[in-house]
């Protein structure tokens, strides 16, 4: 066994999975019928002239299985890494249709599908007005844009106040212990959550600076001077965290603390709950156009292969002609895995 073991192998130049399953098809099963036998006979021509499979090749490569993250869809099982993945590979299926409409002769090839992928481009703007891409990494952060839902919007501008307070809180403290490097920290784990913190000998020296504080009381201002907290400078305590770093504690930043966790947990229950509707909803409405869209690319693909193929190793174009008997006409006809 080597490179070339079987006809597939040395017909095979697909860049996309479900290109490839579709060769293998084709190849196990081959069709009889003159009349697709010479649609995909044009389909190779048209991407061999100029050259012109070499402008989508790149992309095909790109892809990923389109047709076993739609049938995840199907089960409610696709998460949102396969999601994402998938999504990508709609982008690139975008610039394969763009890359398409330069060509006007293959494009008139693939008029079977015009209607779907039509539709295909609209439910490719659909997506990016429905999910914040970015936020699909971040467990306190939504999945959707702003203005899908509601009740989602409310809990992600409450961390956001939360968290923005804090910082402020944070930054102001650092300023009180070293205007320079700072001091004071604002972080999380998933064991306690969010906090501030410091090192024992900072928490020290806020201590003697909280002394010198006028009426002692710390004004914590937001980025346009206003004044959003007021802390009490006998407010404030600090406990271990660890052999050198304590916790900055107030009964605002408490209050703050807990304000987060709350939200934090309403806003993955309501992630996950969306979550699930909206693929329920983007299945229902889409899932009949994703795989036309997903055969489109595969015979695309295999269509560019084949004229890879033919490129490299000198085939031959078939002439199909009719006759009362079954023939083949061939002269110096040698098989592929032969040469």
């Amino acid at each position: 066994k080597g490179k070339h073991e079987s006809l597939y192998t040395i017909c095979d130049e697909c860049g996309f999975i479900g290109g490839k399953r579709l060769l293998k098809e084709r190849l196990l099963y081959p069709s009889i019928d003159p009349v697709v036998l010479q649609k995909r006979y044009d389909k190779v021509e048209a991407c061999m002239k100029d050259d012109f499979y070499t402008q989508l090749k790149d992309n095909m490569g790109k892809l990923s299985d389109t047709e076993r993250s739609l049938r995840k869809m199907g089960l409610g099982v696709l998460g949102r890494d396969g999601f994402l993945n998938t999504k990508l590979s709609y982008d690139f299926i975008i610039r394969i249709l763009n890359t398409l409409q330069g060509n006007s002769e293959l494009s008139e090839m693939y008029s079977e599908y015009s209607e779907h992928l039509q539709t295909f481009r609209k439910f490719h703007n659909h997506i990016h007005e429905l999910f914040n891409f970015k936020n699909f990494m971040k467990p306190d952060e939504p999945y959707f844009n702003t203005g899908v839902y509601d009740e989602l919007d409310t809990v992600a501008q409450t961390i956001h106040d939360s968290k923005y307070h804090l910082e402020c809180i944070c930054k102001r403290l650092s300023n009180i212990i070293d205007p320079k490097k700072g001091g004071c920290k604002f972080d999380k784990n998933d064991k306690i959550g969010y906090f501030l913190y410091c090192t024992k000998n900072r928490s020290k020296t806020l201590i003697n600076r909280f002394k010198n504080i006028p009426d002692h009381c710390i004004n914590i201002r937001d980025d346009k001077g206003d004044i959003i907290h007021k802390l009490a400078c006998d407010s404030f305590t600090f406990s271990t965290k660890d052999g050198s770093n304590v916790f900055v504690e107030t009964p605002e930043i408490k209050q703050l603390t807990k304000q987060l966790a709350v939200s934090s947990v309403k806003i993955k229950e309501l992630n996950e709950m969306y979550w699930a509707e909206t693929m329920n909803s983007i299945y229902k409405d889409y899932k009949d156009v994703l795989l036309s869209v997903h055969n489109f690319v595969s015979d695309l693909d295999v269509a560019c292969s084949s004229a890879k193929v033919s490129i490299q190793y000198k085939y031959s174009k078939p002439q199909l002609i009719e006759n009362e008997k079954s023939c083949l006409v061939a002269k110096e006809i040698r098989h592929p895995i032969v040469e």
